[in-house]
């Protein structure tokens, strides 16, 4: 690297048990850094059970990696980066921001590979994961060469044996169309994409996807590593933990992700081979059914969830008897 640079590792922190921060942090210590490179670690603490300061004893600064904490009231994942982001853009030296969650590990080469790739010109850079019980490569999962297609991702630039780089909006219909970026994977530009916030109003899901696809819609100089630089951990996660029926958070989680997608359509091009609004349909019949299913069986989980619908949908809640039985029909004849 031509100048010395400071990477800031945004961490928003919220877990029930002792001793998960712990691996985070030691794979940031494992970094193997380019000369010059400097880590500044931010660990916004989202009002945690388990506080992130006695999670952080023993880690002291050097001349290698700073480490800070901060606490505010619980906000939410997205609340929890965007204060570490501010807080990046306030001390004002930080080249590159890296993501990662309080439960995943990085592999020891991943902050040297992302900033070998964005050093190239690019302004946001991520890589494949894993996640233990789940899949061992995410972009094996998702179909990414069926997604990106071979033809496009041919044209991309080589920047190693295992990253393409794109232009500018070249990427935008697979950003709409599938998540494609685990943020845990995501190192991002901060002169060009510094400014960038995630959507408070997202708390419980797509938080993420949501800013990842307005940095692509932004213009930003995208490059993809197929190499697996992230361990997924088994913490908190409202994802993972609300994909079951009766599971206390998936009409929160489903509120969320109907949010995101009344979100999605409003953007440019948003429908553009993404079938944004037939997966709109599908994802309110889903949860109207659950959220009165919920409510039939005396659980009102999840009905702060209608206040942000209802700013977009008003009638929504007038409509939840009629899409309950809508779906209830379809799922009888579907058997």
């Amino acid at each position: 690297m031509k100048t010395a640079a400071r990477i800031a590792v945004i961490i928003p922190f919220y877990q029930s048990e002792p001793g998960i921060l712990a691996r985070a942090l030691d794979s940031i210590r494992a970094q193997v850094l380019p000369p010059g490179v400097r880590l500044q670690v931010i660990v916004v603490d989202d009002a945690s059970p388990v506080p992130a300061m006695a999670e952080m004893a023993g880690y002291d600064d050097d001349d290698r990696i700073t480490w800070r904490s901060i606490r505010q009231d619980n906000a939410g994942p997205g609340g929890a980066r965007n204060t570490g982001l501010g807080y990046a853009a306030a001390i004002g030296n930080a080249r590159y921001a890296a993501f990662l969650d309080s439960d995943d590990e990085w592999t020891p080469d991943h902050l040297a590979n992302a900033v070998a790739a964005l050093d190239q010109g690019y302004d946001f850079y991520f890589s494949d994961h894993r996640r233990e019980g789940h899949f061992d490569s995410y972009f094996a999962m998702i179909d990414l060469m069926g997604l990106v297609t071979p033809a496009l991702w041919d044209r991309g630039a080589v920047l190693d044996d295992a990253t393409r780089g794109f232009a500018p909006h070249a990427l935008d219909p697979v950003f709409l169309r599938e998540y494609l970026s685990q943020s845990s994977t995501v190192v991002l530009r901060m002169a060009s994409q510094g400014h960038q916030r995630f959507d408070p109003e997202l708390r419980h899901a797509s938080e993420d996807r949501m800013m990842w696809i307005q940095i692509a819609l932004s213009g930003a100089r995208i490059c993809v590593s197929t190499r697996s630089e992230v361990e997924c951990g088994r913490g908190v996660n409202m994802f993972y933990e609300s994909l079951e029926w009766d599971s206390p958070g998936i009409v929160t989680r489903l509120g969320s992700q109907l949010l995101f997608g009344q979100k999605l359509v409003r953007l440019p091009n948003a429908d553009a081979g993404s079938g944004a609004r037939a997966g709109l349909r599908e994802k309110r019949d889903l949860y109207s059914y659950l959220l009165v299913r919920n409510l039939l069986k005396g659980r009102p989980t999840g009905l702060r969830s209608l206040r942000p619908l209802m700013r977009r949908d008003p009638l929504l809640p007038l409509r939840l008897p009629f899409l309950f039985a809508r779906f209830a029909l379809a799922k009888r004849r579907g058997g």
